[in-house]
């Protein structure tokens, strides 16, 4: 029987207290409440406190963790319900604090999870909404059940997890004298929302603002999901509710580490007709999806005895101005240099836009692991289709 989140908070204070209490007043802590209630984390401190104790444990901070206790198991939300269909969905989502992750089941065992705002950013910040990246609950690793490749969007084959996408380089960017990057981390978070979920469909909704100098921007997400697919559909749209003109660009991309979380090893750029080894753009009037495939770039003398797993990303609405492959999240090298860093990188970039007060610009896109051609082992996209109806039902 799963706890009450009250239960959970007092049984989270009665233990950070006892914890406070055997560090004695000789250690200098800080206490960081995320209202995730996972659990009793102590963590290293960052130079100012010796310790930190938190509810939460983002990936990446496994390292610094000193002592942790439990509270709610999620082995039974990892594993297929028995009385579910072959095909079905799990989701499991704090709409107070906007995380969690959605778990596509399918009839031979194998699964895709997608996690959202699991992640601290180099700024050292945790964003909130629907924003792909971070970790299953550490509970599920230290049992086993899981590993670093399942962060992000990752595919368990039955054998093994193969990472898919990574935290996502999602930002709104300004131009000008005083230019502003707000990554995800910076907007503020104005709740979240299970619009559905069933067996068959999930439909999560996340709110922000942005604050563009005199300007204001507010961000409407919505992540719908369907049983059997290997994708997901985010839609994006952004309002501008202030009272002066906004101009900004809007810009998502990843360095994925497909295959293997933490290397770009392998990793390629590929479209409908192409592998691509080479920094460069994309061709948005011809090619409408793009993707990182784990194969191996001869360019760089890589041999093809990778994982050869790849993600696609796919523009249904409003095409991007810029897409590319590149070297370093954010920019590529018109030279054309062979794809070689630890960080290759795909991104799409809408913009610079000028957007009235009242107006709205709204962006769709298909996020997922590609499938893979029987004869030649190279990726196939799947079938995706507009989400018309959920659309019409949530987004309007």
């Amino acid at each position: 029987m799963k706890l009450r989140i009250s239960a959970l908070k007092k049984n989270y204070l009665f233990a950070a207290v006892a914890i406070v209490l055997a560090l004695g007043g000789a250690a200098a802590y800080h206490v960081e409440l995320r209202n995730g209630y996972e659990g009793i984390f102590l963590l290293k401190g960052d130079g100012i406190s010796s310790f930190r104790i938190t509810d939460d444990l983002f990936h990446g901070e496994q390292e610094k963790l000193l002592l942790s206790f439990f509270l709610r198991p999620h082995d039974s939300e990892l594993a297929q319900s028995s009385s579910a269909p072959p095909m079905s969905l799990s989701c499991n989502w704090n709409e107070k604090t906007g995380r969690g992750y959605v778990i596509n089941h399918y009839p031979n065992g194998t699964k895709l999870v997608t996690c959202f705002s699991r992640f601290i950013e180099g700024s050292g910040r945790a964003p909130s909404g629907l924003f792909v990246g971070g970790n299953l609950p550490f509970s599920l690793r230290l049992a086993k059940r899981t590993a670093p490749n399942a962060t992000g969007m990752s595919f368990y084959d039955g054998a093994r997890w193969n990472h898919i996408w990574c935290s996502v380089n999602e930002a709104i960017l300004t131009d000008g004298p005083q230019p502003l990057n707000v990554p995800p981390s910076r907007m503020k978070f104005l709740g979240s929302r299970i619009l559905s979920a069933t067996d068959e469909k999930v439909a999560i909704m996340s709110n922000h603002e942005v604050k563009l100098g005199d300007a204001t921007l507010l961000m409407e997400r919505y992540a719908l999901f369907s049983a059997g697919d290997i994708h997901f559909t985010l839609v994006t749209r952004i309002r501008n509710v202030g009272k002066v003109e906004a101009n900004f660009s809007y810009v998502y991309g990843d360095e994925p580490w497909v295959g293997n979380y933490g290397t770009s090893r392998g990793d390629v750029g590929w479209l409908q007709d192409s592998i691509i080894n080479v920094e460069g753009s994309i061709d948005t009037d011809k090619y409408s999806y793009a993707g990182i495939f784990d194969y191996g770039n001869p360019l760089i003398n890589e041999s093809h005895n990778f994982t050869r797993m790849a993600s696609f990303i796919e523009w249904l609405g409003e095409k991007p101005d810029v897409a590319f492959f590149s070297n370093n999240p954010g920019y590529f090298d018109d030279r054309k240099k062979p794809l070689s860093s630890d960080t290759r990188f795909l991104g799409l970039q809408w913009g610079p836009r000028s957007l009235a007060p009242g107006d709205s610009r709204t962006y769709v896109l298909a996020i997922g692991m590609a499938g893979r051609d029987a004869m030649s082992g190279f990726p196939v996209k799947p079938q995706v289709e507009f989400p018309h109806e959920a659309y019409r039902k949530f987004v309007k």
